[in-house]
């Protein structure tokens, strides 16, 4: 469902439909709240990731913190959580990627030739020194975009009641009606909770396979190393 259409329902929930005072650039800020906060809480039981992975080519050697990709506009802008990391010489192929080891303390040791080991520190991913210029690849768990367009696609699939509901509250408590907020913000919790029903039952059908034992051996052992 596109943003225009859910804001059309939030409209209704406010009793404005011809939007004489629900414009696209007031509730907009109101939807992103919602969207954000329906995320974390799906996020909170493992059912929703919005998963990404990006290339940093070419990181010059020395290099000890991604924080400047972090930054509006730049390839983690958007990051919310890392998962994994994983390093390669400059020019090699995708068989020579090899996985960077979370620790809690980046070890004190002068540049080395890989990375080797990477920290999540103050929502910064911290890294040793490295001797030579690599090839990074991040995955991670990503915020949602932020809608700034009445057509924009909504990402979060069987969310659109939920999202409605729950801008339409933060609205409603925003101009001082609290039992109108009161009560679309019951109603948002009520179709989050059929929502989490569906997607923990969802997983439960999935059947997973696991990774052959001289797979997760050597991935092991890569670590331990």
């Amino acid at each position: 469902m596109e943003s225009s259409q859910i804001f059309n329902l939030i409209r209704s929930l406010l009793d404005d439909p011809l939007a004489d005072w629900t414009h696209n650039d007031y509730l907009e800020p109101f939807f992103n709240l919602a969207c954000r906060n329906l995320q974390m809480e799906l996020g909170a039981y493992g059912l929703v990731e919005d998963v990404s992975e990006i290339i940093l080519p070419n990181l010059p050697a020395g290099t000890t913190s991604l924080a400047s990709f972090t930054n509006p506009g730049q390839p983690l802008a958007t990051m919310w959580q890392p998962l994994e990391l994983f390093e390669r010489p400059v020019g090699a192929d995708d068989t020579a990627w090899q996985i960077l080891r979370q620790v809690s303390t980046i070890p004190s040791l002068p540049p080395q030739p890989a990375f080797g080991f990477w920290e999540y520190r103050a929502g910064e991913i911290v890294l040793p020194p490295n001797a030579q210029p690599l090839d990074l690849r991040v995955r991670f768990e990503s915020l949602l975009p932020i809608v700034s367009e009445p057509y924009q696609p909504l990402r979060l699939v069987g969310s659109s009641h939920i999202l409605a509901y729950a801008a339409a509250a933060l609205v409603a408590r925003s101009r001082g009606n609290e039992n109108l907020a009161l009560s679309h913000a019951a109603e948002a919790q009520r179709q989050c909770q059929l929502l989490l029903l569906h997607l923990n039952r969802n997983r439960q059908m999935l059947s997973i396979r696991p990774r052959p034992f001289r797979e997760n051996y050597a991935q092991y052992s890569r670590l331990i190393s």
